[in-house]
């Protein structure tokens, strides 16, 4: 008997180790000579394509799905506006409320300090509950900023998958941090899942930092969110939407919410930080929970320009 199982296993090896070969999508060279695969999709009628992806790979995929809702022309519709994520969105919101109210749109944005794709993901209800919330026409989602240097790409690629799960049809760009390091590892990781015409990359801009050297300065916020309204009203983007200069004074109004580093729900607009938040439960938008309205005269400010780029200058890490 255990000769028999022997036997078995000496032939099942080998063919293991074919199927393998035959469903990668590498080659083997042997003295100038090239392995041939037998084409397995069509022998067996089963679809392997998806097992092994590269990110050259997904980009295509989510290229060419970004290919199908292309605009011919730019969508001058009003929309509702979700933009979410990290601490980068309470530097990004004011600015952009400005275009959103010089253009009809109504701007909701989820601040969640010292957030993560990894905590996005691991929240995946709550994002939800966000969604409906907001009933957001297009999506814009600003992440990264807290792990620009991680190695667990394979985790961080499937928090992004799940987060672009909960999105849906909707439009979406996805915003890169500028970065403070060379080469981020999460800006590919991003980019490979939601294809470049929904990804603004901004690790090469030349942006003036505040004195942490990560956040930028009050203009060099607006100078940033002047060149992503004109990437996101160009058909460099998969839906282009109307994003025209605001005019001066305009006044800007926008729905927030504030989530502290712990995760604790801490208010609208401007975080409010009580003495005893330790045994704060979250809370999640309800219908009789609306956030404040948010509502200033914004600066005076020149039409946008795009913003130089340029290698980025990396510096000490002060989280």
């Amino acid at each position: 008997m255990r000769d028999y199982i022997k036997a078995i296993a000496v032939l099942a090896v080998p063919l293991v180790i074919l199927l393998i070969f035959a469903i990668s999508p590498y080659r083997i060279d042997i003295a100038g000579w090239t392995l041939q695969k037998i084409n397995l999709d069509n022998t067996i009628g089963i679809d392997f394509t998806n097992i092994f992806q590269s990110d050259e790979d997904m980009i295509a995929k989510a290229d060419s799905i970004a290919a199908k809702e292309q605009e011919t022309e730019v969508d001058t519709a009003a929309q509702r506006i979700l933009l979410f994520g990290d601490s980068m969105v309470e530097g990004l919101t004011p600015r952009l409320a400005d275009y959103c109210a010089q253009n009809g749109h109504t701007l909701y944005s989820i601040c969640w300090y010292g957030s993560t794709t990894v905590g996005w993901a691991g929240r995946i209800d709550s994002l939800r509950s966000y969604v409906a919330w907001a009933s957001p026409d297009y999506i814009m989602v600003t992440l990264g900023g807290n792990e620009l240097e991680t190695r667990d790409t394979q985790h961080r690629k499937e928090c992004v998958m799940q987060i672009m799960e909960v999105i849906g049809n909707r439009p979406c760009v996805w915003i890169a941090t500028p970065s403070w390091v060379e080469n981020p590892t999460i800006t590919g990781i991003q980019q490979s899942v939601v294809g470049k015409k929904r990804f603004y990359d901004s690790t090469k801009l030349t942006l003036q930092r505040g004195s942490d050297h990560m956040h930028p300065t009050l203009s060099a916020f607006n100078q940033w969110v002047d060149s992503i309204a004109l990437w996101m009203s160009s058909p460099a983007t998969a839906h282009p939407i109307r994003m025209d200069c605001p005019a001066k004074g305009i006044k800007r109004k926008w729905n927030s919410i504030i989530i502290g580093i712990d995760g604790v729900r801490r208010g609208a607009h401007i975080p409010v930080k009580p003495d005893n938040t330790e045994n704060q439960p979250e809370t999640e938008p309800a219908e009789n929970d609306i956030p404040e309205n948010a509502e200033t005269p914004s600066a005076p400010a020149a039409p946008p320009q795009p913003v130089q780029e340029t290698t980025a200058v990396p510096a000490t890490q002060t989280e």
